[in-house]
């Protein structure tokens, strides 16, 4: 059964974006089917994960090329986007080791709601007093942030 489904909607029309995005949903939905369904050791979620962080860190640098060719208005916003995924959300995809349990849930939820309209989702680790305050009223924030990107 696969986890994050590529659809169609997704497309931004956009020949050397729109391919790269359709491989990164596959190589998450691949190292979910290895944990979750086929229960796989740590070490092939772990190496999976180390892939999908070195495919995102090259289709960043790749699309932040081509839109600073082009002239992408929206460039500055993007880039911050990939400098956070960077900085956060990819060392934090290592430190656990694959993403599991209740976590496949909510990450489906946020790219449904995310290409549904919401501007921008939140996770949030619940058993951290007052961390939706803390999101909410400091800079920096201690969650896991996805915003809709202007597109290109």
């Amino acid at each position: 059964m696969r986890q994050l489904q590529w659809q169609e909607r997704f497309d931004i029309g956009v020949d050397i974006v729109d391919p790269a995005h359709k491989r990164l949903f596959a190589i998450v939905d691949k190292i979910m089917e290895l944990y979750v369904e086929r229960h796989e050791s740590k070490f092939a979620c772990v190496e999976g994960i180390k892939y999908f962080k070195a495919y995102a860190l090259k289709h960043f640098a790749e699309e932040e090329a081509y839109m600073r060719q082009i002239g992408y208005p929206g460039y500055p916003a993007h880039k911050r986007h990939h400098d956070r995924m960077r900085r956060e959300t990819l060392p934090a995809l290592e430190r656990e080791g694959v993403i599991s349990g209740g976590m496949i849930p909510k990450m489906q939820c946020c790219v449904d709601a995310i290409h549904g309209g919401v501007e921008r989702v939140h996770i949030l680790d619940g058993r951290i007093p007052h961390s939706i305050l803390i999101e909410l009223l400091s800079d920096e924030g201690i969650g896991t942030m996805m915003k809709k990107e202007e597109t290109l």
